[in-house]
């Protein structure tokens, strides 16, 4: 009778299960930093932000070094004329929700087997809240569960309805080595600073 009455009550406690999303992405025209093509090796990379809005900048050995950003998928860009489209299919889970922000990073120097960014590598990204783009569905957000969305963008010159609209960063380069120790020997000092300061009043 009591197993029976456990198994009645585990029946009755709600399961949350998880379908699939689906994102057709659609980016055109991706290029190298002198202005060239972006060659088909080229890396591209669909990024969510799980925590807040905001990503933080690759730096040398790591394509996503804030706490909350994940790699959804990454792609070669497997075109001759700057243009990129995938389909990506993957499943909530974890801290990556729905409505969660999503970003595109593309690095025409880099290939898919490539593991971090380098110092001085260029990079391009790109996201929106609204769809830029006729083809767009949605902005650059993480779909519903169970939800198909498309999202994409153009660049001015490849004759898109509005162009990108300035949201289209191209290629930056990722940082020297020396940018995150100069920072990081900033903080100790404010630190350090602010620390004397509150010793001397508490004197």
């Amino acid at each position: 009778m009591i197993r029976a009455t456990c198994l009645l009550a585990a029946a009755l406690i709600p399961v949350t299960s998880y379908s699939n999303v689906i994102i057709n992405l659609n980016a055109e025209i991706l290029r190298n930093a002198d202005g060239s093509l972006m060659p088909s090796s080229g890396l591209v990379l669909l990024a969510a932000s799980t925590q807040n809005p905001d990503f933080a900048e690759p730096s040398d050995t790591e394509f996503l070094p804030g706490f909350d950003d994940i790699i959804l998928g990454k792609w070669s860009l497997g075109s001759n004329d700057g243009r990129f489209g995938a389909e990506f299919n993957g499943v909530l889970s974890g801290s990556w929700s729905s409505g969660d922000h999503l970003r595109l990073y593309w690095y025409p120097t880099l290939t898919e087997a490539a593991t971090e960014p380098g110092a001085g590598t260029p990079y391009g990204t790109y996201r929106s809240d609204i769809p830029d783009v006729e083809e767009s569905s949605s902005g650059w957000f993480t779909p519903n569960d169970g939800a198909t969305e498309s999202i994409g963008f153009f660049t001015a010159d490849s004759g898109g309805p509005g162009g990108n609209d300035g949201r289209a960063l191209l290629t930056t380069p990722v940082p020297e080595p020396s940018f995150y120790a100069g920072a990081f020997a900033a903080g100790c000092l404010a630190w350090a600073v602010a620390k004397r300061r509150k010793q001397r009043n508490l004197a």
